[in-house]
C-alpha cells in the first residue's frame, strides 16, 4: 500500500520546482455572491400532509452558504399530469404544508410551482411516481465502529429493511430513518450553586421520564439500485443509531421509511452522497456538479439548490429495548427536569407500547 505521509511532501516538492513563469499570480478579487434559492421537501403515497421547505441563501462561488433566510409569503401548489392543483399552507420558518390528508398516486406526475412574493417563477420538472415494495421487517443489529483519529469506539445498532425485489423491472430505492426514545432523568437530585463555589441539591417536583422525538437521523442517506440483483430478496442496510447514552437508556423507536425513486432521483441522490462521502483530503475525488430539478421560468440559468420527488413510501416501527445492546454505552445521569431537553415531553405517545 502506499505511504501517503510520502506522497505529500513529494507533491510539495515537485510544486517548488515548477518554473516561475508557469504560476499564476494570485486572484485576490472577492467571488461574486449569489443569492439562492433553496428547496427541500417532496409528497409520498403516505397521507399528509406533506411539507416543501423554501429559503434563500448567499453563497460565494463554490464556498459555503451563508445565512439562511426564510421564503416567507410564497404561492405555491402541486399540479398533477390529470390536471388536479393543490395549494400549500405557509406555516413557520418558510414551510409551506400540502391539505391534510393529500397523499400522491402511482403513476401520476407532479410539478411544483413556487411563486415568490417578489415575483420569480419557479417550477420543479415532472416529477413521476413509480411503485415499490413493502418493507417485510426491520432486522436490528448491534454493532461497534471503531473511531477515527484517536476517538472511542462507537456502539449502537445497524438497521437493516427486508424487502422482496420486483423482477423484471430496474428499481432505485432511498431509507430514511427517523427516531423516538424514551428519556430518564434525575431531577431528585437536581442542584443549585451554594454562593460559596460549591452546589446544594434542590430537587425538582417534575419531570423524570420523556419522549423524545428527534426526528431524521443525520447522515443516514441510504440508496441502491437493483441492477445486478433484479428481483431477489434483500436484507439492506439502511441506517446506524448511535447510542450516545441518552437514546437507549430504556427503549428507542426507530422509523424506517423506504421511497421507490425515479432513475433522473437516483442519480440526483448518488452525487450527493458521494459528495457527503468526502474528507476533504488530496486523495479524495473531485466533487461532481450537484443539480437538481427546480428552474426559473423566467431564468433558465439561474442556479438553485433542490430536488423535488414524488414516491411510493412504505414504512416499518421497531421498538428496540436497551437489552437488545450487547455492550450499551454508559447511561448519562441527567440531573434535570426531563422537559428541559430539546423535543421532549412528558406526554406518553398514544402508539408507544
Amino acid at each position: 500500500m502506499m505511504d501517503r505521509s510520502k506522497v505529500i511532501p513529494s507533491l510539495l516538492a515537485l510544486v517548488l520546482l515548477l518554473p516561475w513563469q508557469c504560476i499564476d499570480p494570485l486572484d485576490t478579487q472577492p467571488e461574486e455572491e449569489k443569492i439562492i434559492l433553496v428547496m427541500e421537501g417532496n409528497i409520498s403515497t403516505k397521507p399528509g400532509p406533506h411539507k416543501i421547505q423554501l429559503s434563500k441563501s448567499a453563497r460565494y462561488g463554490s464556498r459555503a452558504f451563508g445565512e439562511i433566510q426564510p421564503v416567507r409569503n410564497a404561492t405555491v401548489y402541486i399540479r398533477s399530469d390529470d390536471g388536479v392543483q393543490v395549494f400549500l399552507n405557509e406555516g413557520i420558518y418558510g414551510s409551506y404544508l400540502t391539505p391534510e390528508g393529500f397523499q400522491a398516486k402511482v403513476g401520476n406526475k407532479y410539478t411544483l410551482m413556487i411563486l415568490t412574493e417578489s415575483g420569480e417563477r419557479y417550477a420543479s420538472l415532472p416529477a413521476e411516481v413509480v411503485s415499490g415494495p413493502e418493507i417485510k421487517e426491520i432486522i436490528p443489529k448491534f454493532k461497534v465502529q471503531p473511531g477515527l483519529n484517536n476517538e472511542a469506539p462507537a456502539v449502537g445498532m445497524e438497521l437493516y429493511a427486508r424487502f422482496d425485489d420486483p423482477p423484471d423491472e430496474r428499481n432505485f430505492y432511498l431509507w430514511d430513518t427517523k427516531g423516538e426514545y424514551v428519556l430518564s432523568t434525575r431531577p431528585d437530585l437536581h442542584s443549585v450553586p451554594d454562593g460559596m463555589g460549591g452546589e446544594v441539591i434542590a430537587p425538582l417536583d417534575c419531570c423524570a421520564v420523556c419522549y423524545v422525538n428527534e426526528g431524521g437521523l443525520a447522515n443516514n442517506l441510504t440508496i441502491f439500485t437493483d441492477l445486478y440483483t433484479d428481483g431477489q430478496p434483500h436484507e439492506k442496510f439502511v441506517s446506524f443509531v448511535k447510542d450516545d447514552g441518552w437514546r437507549f437508556l430504556e427503549t428507542y423507536m426507530a422509523v424506517v421509511e423506504q421511497y421507490s425513486l425515479t432513475k433522473d432521483a437516483y442519480a440526483f441522490y448518488e452525487i450527493l452522497q458521494s459528495q457527503l462521502a468526502i474528507n476533504g483530503n488530496i486523495f479524495d475525488p473531485p466533487p461532481a456538479t450537484l443539480r437538481g430539478n427546480i428552474i426559473n421560468l423566467d431564468d433558465p440559468d439561474e442556479e438553485t439548490i433542490g430536488y423535488f420527488f414524488a414516491t411510493s413510501m412504505t414504512s416499518d416501527t421497531i421498538f428496540i429495548p436497551r437489552s437488545a445492546l450487547t455492550d450499551p454505552a454508559p447511561a448519562v445521569n441527567i440531573r434535570d427536569d426531563c422537559r428541559g431537553i430539546r423535543n421532549a415531553s412528558n406526554v406518553k405517545p398514544p402508539y408507544w407500547p
